[in-house]
């Protein structure tokens, strides 16, 4: 051996009092213990001899290249001092063996250095006997903290990571896996276990033990560069956690069967989770999708040929020649196809407001009006159930607000209109407060009465759609009148409950958010008016009606021109093109019509058609379930939009505007024949000729009473029970006898027909 390499060695070596004679063996002379020093620092990274009372008696240079004890004159730490606080008890135990006579090899100990660095260190342990007596402990080790270090580091970001590890030796069959990734059964918080792998297999979802069989199966064939499964995993809890399995096969022998196979599992419960709640909501999307595009159809199905009804309706409306029984009967046509349309409508709304897709209509609205109203509406009705009505508004509730009005008003309707119909004995009451702050009103309304109640049960079940309460169940009835009333509430940043009253009825609460209005007074509602003809002295207006259906299309004509219009027909695209090639219209009526792609093919000629002529203004008429139509109007460049069932008022009024024309207007009722009313109640009560009375007094027609056409279309709507029919005649009675008009709105949207009647044979004289 190189004597200055030894001397160079003893010299870094600490400066430890030798050891006693004996200490190893039968203890060497000075000479012999020279030549073990240099041997034993030569042959390991790290040695050291301790004592019984933990001293270091002896260490080779490496303990102080990587511990600092014995340099700059620090006086050597105890072995105790030494030893890292996660490494104590584990050498506690190995130092007591080794005292006992036993050695201990594959030591794994940390250390601290001076510099606070944890040093790993592998070895053994070897008792030094003196005198037939363990003296000292002599240990040899190998410095592995970077290996260590290393591994340490591995493992915290795989725990990070929440990433698991495995290793198949395939010939023995381990599985060794390693834990703290996810909380599955079997697997520790830290660290590995070794699994027979049958025994993992049996831990798998068995819906996912075959194909996850074939996945791995291919890759040990070679026939996939990786192993890749989804696969679920008990959990200690015994629930299943998804993990996303991946691996290859590392070595393979000389005949290149695979003999290990190692990879990577991740925990995806999360990510399936949302993958599962986005495929819910892709659905439910979907479905609703579905449900809109269902319920537009079918609107467009039902408002069509119901346009056509209501169209003739009041075409022969026009006609001067009918007698009163013909139009009473035009009359129950036209209400009864209204009243069909506020049902499909309610439908509607319910379907919309769901789907998010009802906006509100917000105006500025007179509350204390709007109170008056509704309770006009149901003061007789109660009144002739000898039941009280009382309407009470708090002395600071505001007079003018900016929100729906009529969705408020329909929530109030529905509210009375069914409190009346379930009291029998006792009352109802309305009472209005509000709580203002920073110019918005937070408006509460209270509807109580003394019926019949509503039970625990029932009061989850008569908010839903379709569903009516024990007691609704004996009344006629849809079911849909709360519903869309708590979704109107909702829609207008509130909301509509029930509870019991401590006397067995029940109280509704309504409230909503509404903006206060500063301005005095409202503008009063425009009265009803009828387009006779155009005024005297203007151009001759050309008109292209564009409708597939045969009814609608001349339905549409002969409205238009009973007024005046010069028409022309149309019933596809081909027929457009030539109309505009012989003569250019001032207007053209499309329909939306089915199918919708030749609707879209008429929209963009009408537009871009001929690059050298002008486009006539375009109206696109349609059901207007959706805002698909009106959107795609608009962007094609329609001039208007005009909902089905169309309206004289609202027709006439966008073709005026569009073209610039005017017209003779006038509210007086049409001419009618003078068939006595009493023949007509009689005969639409299914009573015989001959047992009608004789004929009421002349004057129950004059102007002091109700025109004749009213009484006539009133009695009618009331004797069929079309509420629409009801509201729209009462309103007409207004300018004729108000008095009398303000008493029968009380009873309009109550249904109280029979009240309703009375009052009709007392005016009457029937």
């Amino acid at each position: 051996m190189d004597t200055s390499r030894t001397e160079a060695l003893r010299s870094d070596a600490v400066d430890l009092p030798p050891s006693p004679p004996g200490a190893v063996g039968r203890g060497p002379g000075p000479m012999v213990e020279a030549q073990y020093r240099t041997l034993v620092e030569g042959a390991f990274d790290v040695t050291h001899r301790v004592r019984r009372d933990g001293s270091v008696s002896c260490a080779s240079p490496s303990w102080t290249r990587l511990l600092g004890d014995g340099r700059d004159g620090a006086p050597p730490r105890g072995i105790w001092e030494l030893v890292a606080p996660e490494s104590l008890e584990g050498c506690l135990k190995a130092f007591a063996t080794v005292f006992s006579g036993s050695p201990v090899f594959h030591l794994g100990v940390s250390f601290v250095a001076r510099t606070g660095r944890h040093v790993r260190l592998v070895g053994s342990l070897l008792p030094g006997v003196v005198g037939g007596r363990v003296e000292e402990i002599l240990g040899f080790y190998r410095d592995v903290t970077e290996h260590h270090e290393a591994e340490t580091r591995l493992e915290m970001a795989v725990r990070g990571a929440g990433v698991g590890l495995w290793d198949w030796r395939i010939p023995s069959d381990d599985l060794t896996v390693t834990g703290g990734w996810a909380d599955v059964e079997g697997l520790p918080s830290q660290g590995t276990r070794v699994f027979a792998r049958a025994d993992w297999v049996r831990r798998i979802h068995p819906e996912d033990v075959e194909r996850q069989r074939v996945e791995v199966a291919r890759n040990l064939s070679g026939a996939t560069d990786y192993y890749e499964c989804e696969l679920r995993l008990r959990d200690r809890a015994g629930a299943w956690v998804w993990i996303s399995d991946r691996g290859r096969v590392l070595e393979r022998d000389s005949g290149g069967r695979p003999v290990r196979m190692a990879g990577t599992f991740l925990d995806v419960s999360v990510r399936k989770l949302a993958e599962a709640e986005r495929d819910h909501l892709e659905r439910a999307e979907s479905e609703c999708l579905a449900k809109s595009e269902f319920l537009a159809r079918m609107s467009h199905e039902i408002r069509t040929p119901m346009n056509a009804v209501l169209g003739y309706a009041q075409l022969l409306q026009r006609e001067s020649g009918l007698s009163t029984r013909q139009r009473e009967y035009l009359d129950t046509i036209e209400r009864s196809g209204e009243h069909l349309l506020t049902l499909i409508n309610q439908v509607l709304d319910l379907s919309r407001i769901q789907s998010g897709h009802l906006p509100l209509v917000v105006s500025d609205v007179d509350l204390p009006d709007l109170l008056l109203d509704v309770e006009r509406m149901f003061r007789l009705t109660a009144a002739e159930k000898g039941l009280s009505l009382t309407v009470r508004s708090a002395a600071d509730l505001p007079r003018r607000l900016r929100c729906d009005g009529g969705k408020v008003r329909q929530v109030l309707i529905n509210l009375l209109s069914n409190a009346v119909k379930f009291t029998e004995r006792g009352g109802v009451e309305l009472r209005a407060t509000s709580i203002s702050s920073g110019g918005v009103a937070r408006l509460t309304f209270r509807v109580e009465d003394s019926g019949c109640g509503v039970s625990d049960e029932d009061t989850a079940r008569i908010f839903e759609a379709f569903s009516q309460g024990e007691a609704g169940a004996r009344k006629a009835g849809a079911g849909l009148g709360l519903a869309v009333s708590r979704q109107f509430a909702r829609q207008m940043g509130g909301d509509l409950t029930c509870s019991p009253t401590p006397s067995g009825g029940s109280v509704f609460r309504f409230d909503l958010e509404a903006a206060l209005v500063d301005a005095d007074g409202l503008e009063p509602a425009p009265p009803e008016r009828r387009v006779v003809g155009l005024k005297a002295g203007q151009p001759s207006r050309r008109l292209l009606v564009l409708d597939e259906r045969s009814e609608s299309r001349t339905m549409l004509v002969r409205m238009l021109g009973s007024v005046g219009f010069e028409l022309r027909e149309a019933s596809s695209t081909a027929q457009v093109t030539e109309a505009l090639r012989d003569e250019r219209p001032d207007l053209v009526l499309v329909d939306w019509g089915s199918p919708r792609t030749d609707g879209l093919r008429s929209l963009a000629l009408l537009r871009w058609g001929d690059p050298g002529t002008a486009s006539p203004p375009f109206v696109v008429v349609g059901t207007g379930v959706g805002d698909d139509e009106r959107r795609l109007a608009v962007e094609a460049g329609a001039a208007a939009f005009l909902k089905k069932p169309l309206l004289e008022a609202e027709l006439f009024g966008a073709i005026g505007r569009i073209v610039g024309l005017e017209y003779e207007w006038t509210s007086a009722p049409l001419p009618a024949t003078s068939t006595p009313p009493s023949e007509t109640r009689k005969a639409s009560a299914g009573v015989a000729p001959e047992e009608r009375d004789a004929p009421a007094p002349t004057d129950a027609a004059g102007p002091e009473v109700l025109p004749l056409d009213v009484l006539l279309g009133l009695r009618a709507a009331l004797e069929n029970g079309y509420s629409v029919a009801v509201d729209h005649q009462v309103s007409r009675a207004v300018a004729s006898n108000p008095r009398l008009a303000g008493a029968l709105q009380d009873m309009a949207a109550a249904f109280d027909y029979e009240a309703m009647l009375r009052v009709l044979d007392a005016v009457t004289g029937g």
